[in-house]
C-alpha cells in the first residue's frame, strides 16, 4: 500500500513596526513602513556598543544598518560590503539614503579598482596613498568633501583586511591602519558569515582593539549583519560581553 507524507509549508512572518519609536526622519526613509527589527537595531544601538542584526536575507538589513549612522550624524561611518559587486550597490543604497535622512556625508565607493582611478595628481599613484589622504582629509582628493563634511566609505573585506592588519606597502601600512582604527565612529559588517577565515579575524581583532583602545567611550557603535551567524562570532561576542563590552 502505497503511502505519502505531505507538509504545508506558510510563509515566514516579518513583523512590521506600524508606530516606531525613531527620530520623524529615519521612518520618513521607509517609504513601505519599517519592520520590528530595523527599529530594535536602532534601539539596541543607542544603548549597545556591538549590536548584531540577524533577520533573514532580503528583509532590509542594509538600512537598519545605515540608520545607525544617524548616531554618530557627524562623523565619519564605513560600511564593509560582501563583495565588489555589493560594494556598487550598497554605495547607490547609501547615498540614497543619506540623501532622504538629511546626513552631510559624502559617500565614496572604495573598491580596488575604483581606488585606481582616484586622482593621482594631488597625493600620488599608491592605492595605499590614496586610502589614507581620503580617510585623513578627504578634500584632498575630492572638493565636494570640504567643510569639513564627514566621509561614509564602503568598501569590502579584503580592503579592511589589508588595512587593519597592516598588509599595506611599508610607506603606507602605518598610517591606514591609524586611520582605519581611529577614524570611524559608526562601522557596519554586512554578510559577515561569508569572509574567510583572515577576514574574520581582521573583524574580530577590530572589535576587540575597540574595547582595548576605548573607542566604545567615545560612542563608537558597530554593526553586524548576517542571516547565519558564526559560531565562532557569537563565541567572540560572548567573551567581549564579559569583558564589560555593550553587546545586544
Amino acid at each position: 500500500m502505497e503511502s505519502s507524507l505531505k507538509i504545508k509549508l506558510e510563509p515566514r512572518g516579518i513583523a512590521t513596526c506600524p508606530n516606531p519609536d525613531l527620530p520623524p526622519v529615519l521612518a520618513a526613509a521607509f517609504e513601505q513602513g519599517m519592520l520590528q527589527h530595523q527599529v530594535d537595531l536602532y534601539k539596541a544601538a543607542e544603548e549597545n556598543d556591538i549590536v548584531l542584526d540577524t533577520a533573514p536575507t532580503g528583509t532590509g538589513k542594509t538600512k537598519a544598518g545605515l540608520n545607525i549612522i544617524h548616531l554618530n550624524s557627524d562623523r565619519n561611518a564605513i560600511y564593509i560590503a560582501p563583495t565588489n559587486a555589493l560594494i556598487e550597490q550598497q554605495t547607490e543604497a547609501a547615498e540614497k539614503f543619506v540623501e532622504m535622512v538629511g546626513l552631510s556625508h559624502v559617500v565614496k565607493a572604495a573598491s580596488a579598482q575604483r581606488v585606481r582611478e582616484w586622482p593621482s595628481d594631488r597625493v600620488g599613484t599608491r592605492p595605499g596613498e590614496k586610502i589614507y589622504n581620503v580617510l585623513r582629509e578627504p578634500a584632498t582628493i575630492f572638493p565636494e568633501c570640504g567643510g569639513n563634511r564627514p566621509l561614509l566609505l564602503v568598501t569590502n573585506p579584503d580592503i579592511f583586511y589589508y588595512a587593519a592588519s597592516f598588509q599595506y606597502g611599508k610607506s603606507d601600512r602605518s598610517n591606514i591602519a591609524s586611520e582605519f582604527y581611529s577614524g570611524f565612529s559608526t562601522i557596519i559588517f554586512d554578510e559577515f558569515h561569508l569572509y574567510d577565515a583572515k577576514q574574520l579575524v581582521s573583524l574580530l581583532f577590530y572589535l576587540t582593539l575597540s574595547k582595548v583602545f576605548g573607542y566604545f567611550d567615545q560612542n563608537r557603535k558597530i554593526v553586524l549583519l548576517t542571516a547565519t551567524p558564526e559560531p565562532a562570532c557569537e563565541a567572540a561576542l560572548g567573551v567581549l560581553k564579559n569583558a564589560g563590552v555593550k553587546v545586544k
